[in-house]
């Protein structure tokens, strides 16, 4: 989902709308060519051993990676085919990179057979492997699966059998990351329980983040009381993003729920403005028409008439994009029809050039008119 108007105004050109963090995952085949790795060498000879005798069984130890240490990309990739297989994609031919047989597995949501090359012994090697498309590992995939009993008990199958938790793929996801964004509270748990560090971790985009847009409300409760700081900024997503906390995102998407907890909770402050495009929770919850986030924040004493840095307000826009309810929502609140962008534009304005005629209705009354050809 694209949260990008499809119109902007031409000032506000520099400061895109806050698109969603979480990916849209199409793993297993992508349009690229499959990069030239070269092979993993072959391992030394061993010389020839004395014979040893049978040493009594040994329940196998689960192979933990450290507390702490930093995140690292996906580990490498399989050696490509020599000629890469391609299919029809529609009209468009696109190379089908090869994978593991557990990642094939997980790809494919065959979970029974997951299971069982996860716990072949003879498949150890592969276990840290990453997909060619975006760099999912297992244990990342295995936390991508919106099922928190099949996600957990994968996942700590893959942790017993050396699966390293300190990874991310190529856009920015790591295990942890992935279950607060699918709900997978008991894998969570269980990934924060081997290295505590992942809960407070803002790089690279905070977990309480995560959770908040994608409405998981307990999740957001665990993460603070175990020390998530609630106000923590992105800082290192596209520069439209810089600075969105929590409650931003929770706004966009409508998680009431979450928005509550964070303004009573919390105490977040309700007009906090993100540090590069100056966006405050209800001029996103306008934006994207979020009727009942808007009203609680209105409720609550949000200020409708808080401008971007780029000058835009949240009347204006919920007058381009057609927003009627919310027009008629905000104006009960004492937003100021008359205000103007850096370029002179009433909201009247912007609803003219739209042909948005319901809102033109509701801003005549109260507004100064003005000639819509100003707007080019």
């Amino acid at each position: 989902m694209t949260l990008t108007p499809e119109t902007k105004p031409s000032s506000s050109a520099s400061c895109a709308t806050d698109a969603p963090i979480k990916p849209d995952v199409d793993v297993g085949i992508d349009e690229e060519d499959v990069d030239d790795i070269a092979p993993n060498p072959p391992p030394p000879q061993q010389p020839n051993q004395p014979h040893q005798p049978p040493q009594p069984h040994q329940p196998p130890q689960p192979n933990h990676p450290p507390q702490s240490g930093p995140l690292h990309p996906g580990l490498p990739l399989l050696p490509p085919l020599p000629q890469p297989k391609t299919a029809a994609k529609g009209k468009k031919l696109v190379t089908i990179k090869r994978e593991t047989p557990i990642l094939t597995a997980l790809i494919d949501r065959q979970f029974q057979e997951a299971e069982s090359l996860i716990t072949n012994k003879e498949n150890a090697h592969l276990i840290n492997y990453a997909e060619s498309g975006y760099g999912y590992t297992a244990l990342i995939l295995a936390n991508e699966i919106q099922n928190d009993d099949i996600s957990f008990r994968l996942s700590k199958l893959l942790i017993e059998n050396g699966a390293v938790i300190r990874v991310m793929n190529h856009r920015g996801f790591t295990p942890f990351s992935q279950a607060c964004s699918n709900g997978n509270f008991k894998s969570a748990q269980h990934l924060a329980s081997i290295d505590p560090t992942l809960i407070t971790e803002i790089i690279p985009v905070p977990s309480i983040i995560i959770a908040a847009e994608s409405g998981h409300l307990h999740i957001v409760q665990w993460l603070v009381q175990h020390g998530a700081f609630p106000g923590a900024q992105l800082t290192t997503e596209a520069v439209a993003n810089k600075g969105l906390m929590a409650i931003h995102q929770a706004s966009v998407m409508g998680r009431i729920h979450v928005v509550r907890f964070l303004v009573e909770q919390c105490g977040i402050y309700i007009d906090e403005q993100s540090n590069t495009c100056g966006n405050t929770p209800l001029y996103l919850a306008m934006e994207q028409n979020q009727l009942e986030v808007a009203e609680y924040l209105l409720w609550k004493g949000a200020n409708p008439n808080i401008t971007r840095r780029d000058g835009i307000f949240g009347l204006f826009m919920a007058a381009q994009k057609g927003h009627t309810d919310m027009v008629k929502l905000v104006l009960r609140y004492n937003a100021n029809p008359n205000q103007q962008t850096l370029d002179g534009h009433t909201a009247m304005d912007i609803a003219k050039k739209f042909h948005h005629k319901d809102i033109i209705k509701l801003l005549t009354p109260v507004s100064v008119s003005s000639d819509c050809s100003i707007i080019s």
